[in-house]
């Protein structure tokens, strides 16, 4: 075993196996398994079809060529799940988020509450003394639904990011001057870029990007497809789509988001 640096092979020895679930689903704790510890004892032999060995390099090569599962007699473990703080969802249509095409209600869909519940299950209290987690998490969020839809992940970039703060304190500067926000929902000041616009009241801004999806969702599953009503979170969902920035304000008791995002990176342009 090993790995392959151009032409070359470079051996590596294995000391330990570690529990894929962590990789699948966030919420579980890593854990691993010493194999040279395994290999010592009367029993510590490997399983592939009817080949049994202690030699791991061994099984290995009959596995590529067998394509058999590589098994072991290793003791059961619980995986653990990290502790979940998060509080519970409230209930539908006890609010809303606001964008440039309305307010959206909350409507539960059992997938993408997995995955919404994956991302903020392990959030703290932490979240509440400024906006660099959220966004953090947010960003999560946002490209676990693009692997969800078979996309790759966003890269976020600061140029867009910066823009997207700009944005965002915008819209927070029009409220507070009394001014309709709505004009500032609507309004992009830099129409290289696309841009999702919305906010929402503080206790529920964890719901924002959950909304968003699920209303694209329904209107339009195949976010790579024309559609007039392929509104900015759908476009965020394109394969085309590449690059993003996030920006978050607040005023009071709201929220104000914006995703400043692009197809191409904004230092080639």
């Amino acid at each position: 075993m090993g790995f392959k640096r151009g032409r070359e092979f470079i051996k590596t020895e294995v000391k330990t196996a570690e529990s894929i679930l962590p990789f699948i689903d966030s919420r579980y704790q890593s854990s691993t398994f010493d194999l040279k510890e395994y290999e010592l004892t009367h029993n510590g032999v490997y399983y592939c079809g009817k080949t049994v060995n202690k030699n791991l390099e061994l099984v290995f090569q009959v596995a590529k060529v067998s394509k058999c599962h590589i098994k072991i007699n290793a003791p059961s473990t619980r995986p653990m799940q990290k502790p979940c703080v998060v509080k519970p969802i409230t209930p539908p249509k006890s609010f809303c988020i606001s964008t440039a095409h309305g307010c959206m209600h909350y409507k539960y869909n059992k997938a993408f509450h997995y995955i919404w519940n994956e991302i903020w299950s392990t959030c703290s209290k932490n979240l509440r003394k400024g906006f660099t987690k959220m966004m953090k998490a947010k960003a999560t969020e946002i490209n676990r639904y693009r692997r969800f839809c078979g996309k790759t992940n966003l890269f976020i970039h600061k140029k867009l990011s910066d823009l997207a703060q700009r944005c965002a304190n915008s819209m927070m500067s029009y409220q507070k001057s009394r001014k309709d926000i709505t004009q500032r929902l609507t309004s992009n000041l830099h129409t290289q870029y696309g841009e999702l616009r919305a906010y929402v009241s503080r206790g529920q801004s964890m719901l924002l990007m959950y909304i968003l999806f699920g209303d694209a969702w329904t209107h339009n599953s195949n976010f790579d497809r024309p559609s007039e009503r392929k509104w900015e979170m759908a476009q965020l969902m394109d394969k085309k789509t590449k690059y993003a920035g996030i920006g978050m304000s607040s005023s009071q008791n709201d929220v104000f988001v914006c995703i400043t995002f692009s197809q191409i990176s904004p230092y080639t342009e």
